[in-house]
């Protein structure tokens, strides 16, 4: 009688062995399985929209009409804007409030709903690339033989219609006349580092103006700080260049003879607006004048900020 109890006991051991198998097989092919369902909760996040910044965009319409570059410098947030129609040419460092304008399109028209991850198209009727941080892209072509998508119209007028707005004071306001300045960019490398400074001509919505950046790297000040300049700045940082002859830098690559460990390093870069350039840099070597020269500035940029 034992041994018949023992084999009853064995053979449902197995019997429920087998059940479960066949239960947990079942569930792994059953797309309503406790694993699916449990898995299903979290895959709306998965559609959550994450930040992004606009890196650049690129506009060709058909043949005949402008097309549009924009870019936006990394380093410091400038929106640089280039239209070309035909031979003619119009670019400029343009207001960053383009970049909400754009984005509110985006978003309004919801743009991505057009966005097309097939090769790159021949005689396309228009050509609309956008690059994103974290390597996302968007791009909608469309041939000369296909319909402009329904809705996508309106979008295509509003966008070109930021676009060119950004671009209308130049041609009434033309360059400041005040300066011959069109870009300055200053920065140094030390133990103690100087602020990195930044000018340059940019298009309001006014016409253009000259803005002055001003960033201290690796401190709690390490956000660029903004100011827009008058003609009297202007014409001091022109007499700051003259005195020392910077533009007499041009192609200074200064570098010690011997090494030289946690040395001082320093970047320049100046355009005018005759095209004209002056590039030097130097590490642990500097032009004639040098230090004079950056105590000056960094006086005369702090005075332009307020500080005390």
């Amino acid at each position: 009688m034992k041994k018949y109890l023992e084999l009853l006991t064995c053979l449902f051991v197995i019997l429920a062995f087998l059940a479960t198998g066949t239960v947990c097989h079942a569930e792994a092919k059953n797309p309503g399985s406790r694993e699916e369902n449990r898995m299903h909760p979290s895959q709306p996040a998965l559609q959550v929209p994450v930040s992004r910044q606009l890196l650049s965009l690129l506009w060709q319409g058909p043949h005949g009409t402008p097309s549009y570059l924009l870019s936006i410098r990394q380093e410091d947030g400038r929106l640089y804007l280039k239209r070309q129609h035909g031979q003619e040419v119009c670019a400029h460092y343009v207001h960053p409030g383009l970049l909400a304008r754009l984005e509110n399109i985006m978003q309004q028209h919801r743009l991505e709903q057009w966005h097309d991850n097939s090769p790159v198209k021949e005689n396309c009727k228009f050509d609309l690339l956008l690059w994103f941080d974290h390597s996302q892209t968007m791009q909608i072509r469309i041939r000369e033989d296909e319909d402009i998508p329904p809705g996508f119209a309106r979008a295509r007028d509003e966008l070109l219609l930021a676009l060119e707005e950004a671009l209308a004071p130049s041609t009434s306001s033309g360059k400041l006349s005040v300066t011959t300045l069109y870009e300055f960019s200053f920065r140094t490398l030390a133990m103690l580092p100087g602020p990195n400074i930044v000018l340059y001509e940019r298009l309001d919505s006014n016409g253009p103006v000259f803005v002055l950046q001003r960033r201290y790297m690796g401190s709690t000040r390490d956000q660029w700080q903004e100011a827009i300049v008058d003609a009297d700045f202007l014409s001091s940082m022109e007499s700051l260049l003259h005195r020392y002859n910077v533009q007499g830098w041009d192609g200074f690559d200064g570098r010690p003879f011997l090494r030289v460990d946690d040395g001082k390093s320093f970047d320049l870069s100046i355009r005018f607006q005759n095209g004209t350039r002056v590039e030097a840099m130097g590490y642990a070597k500097f032009p004639r004048g040098f230090s004079d020269f950056e105590k000056e500035l960094y006086h005369l940029v702090t005075t332009a900020f307020g500080d005390p």
